[in-house]
């Protein structure tokens, strides 16, 4: 394995803001991208495991003037590094610094060819360093304490599944470098990275809250180093 990479935070460059939203694409009308911009929204994080050609990552882009839009995630089964490592560098030549590399194995049963995961992730982020794709460039999907401690060393943090019963609420990475806030969505334990969460795409830009508005998710997640405490039924 390649020796971690260094200075990972201090160098980022790519201003998420304080609130994002998650959306699957479906969910991403021009309407609804149009306001969730005028509303100040920092990040627009597309889920359900775009393409790696990222094109709809491209159009959005495209057809906004600075909200910064990232993926959550690219699952690395479905595209290999190469074709992931080119639409970076087409995507970032376009529309510096507004664009952030979510990335992730996925799970078990979303994938047929599952074999050595962790092994995997890491082979897929050596291609990817050799492909030129910045470490300070790219988020990893993380659970468990391998991946968190993994996204500490070889990318700018970790986009964690708040509400997942198996998230980790703390970890060698520091929790301000957790990139990833999804205050659009109602996560439930169903929910899982490269799969749509469980709620409804907004169906018009009414739909969409008022970032003030929203509740302080990255505490409720256990983002703030407490782990959450549980209901009981």
């Amino acid at each position: 394995m390649k020796e971690p990479s260094a200075g990972l935070f201090g160098d980022m460059s790519i201003e998420l803001g304080k609130v994002g939203i998650w959306r699957h694409p479906s969910g991403l009308t021009p309407e609804v991208v149009a306001e969730v911009e005028a509303l100040g929204y920092g990040t627009i994080w597309v889920g359900s495991s775009p393409p790696g050609d990222l094109a709809f990552v491209e159009h959005l882009l495209d057809t906004t003037e600075h909200i910064t839009v990232a993926t959550g995630i690219v699952n690395v089964w479905n595209d290999d590094a190469a074709t992931v490592g080119a639409s970076y560098h087409r995507i970032t030549a376009r529309h510096p610094g507004r664009f952030l590399l979510g990335l992730g194995i996925g799970h078990p049963e979303a994938t047929q060819d599952y074999q050595h995961p962790y092994a995997t992730l890491v082979r897929y982020l050596d291609q990817l360093d050799d492909l030129k794709v910045p470490a300070e460039g790219r988020v990893l999907a993380a659970l468990g304490p391998r991946v968190l401690r993994l996204s500490a060393e070889r990318a700018a943090g970790a986009h964690p599944l708040p509400g997942h019963a198996g998230a980790h609420p703390s970890g060698p990475a520091d929790p301000r470098r957790r990139a990833a806030a999804r205050p659009g969505a109602e996560a439930g334990p169903g929910d899982r990275p490269g799969a749509g969460p469980r709620h409804r795409p907004p169906a018009c830009a009414e739909s969409v809250p008022q970032p003030d508005e929203l509740p302080q998710q990255p505490a409720q997640a256990g983002l703030d180093g407490r782990r959450p405490r549980r209901r009981r039924k």
